[in-house]
């Protein structure tokens, strides 16, 4: 369940429009900073440097 809201995460991340407070609570996390400790354990990136990287190489 966990990985499945993380993957979510990245996917509005990888948009670039949202916040991280956003992404946060739409991917169903009620605590911020839980949600960006799981997001840094799962993924090596913090969700804003996640985001930032995202937005200069597009994905397919």
């Amino acid at each position: 369940m966990l990985h499945e809201r993380l993957k979510l995460a990245k996917q509005y991340l990888q948009l670039g429009k949202y916040q991280i407070q956003e992404v946060c609570y739409m991917s169903g996390f009620r605590n911020i900073t839980y949600f960006i400790r799981a997001f840094k354990q799962e993924f090596g990136l913090t969700p804003k440097v996640y985001q930032t990287l995202s937005g200069e190489f597009p994905t397919k």
